[in-house]
């Protein structure tokens, strides 16, 4: 039963940086799938590149 415990973690903190891109973009008004698959190549560089991207205006 740990070792469940242990992968799922594993998982969650892979995963976790392309979640957050994806939500961030979303914020943002930018395109969540592309941010999302640019978070496999560069994960933590792309974090930062959203953070000093300007907001788009949001459509509603």
């Amino acid at each position: 039963m740990p070792e469940v415990i242990l992968v799922v973690f594993v998982i969650a903190l892979v995963f976790s940086p392309q979640i957050l891109a994806y939500k961030f973009a979303e914020y943002l008004g930018r395109d969540k799938k592309f941010w999302f698959w640019i978070s496999f190549l560069i994960p933590v560089i792309s974090l930062f590149i959203l953070m000093f991207l300007p907001e788009t205006e949001k459509k509603t």
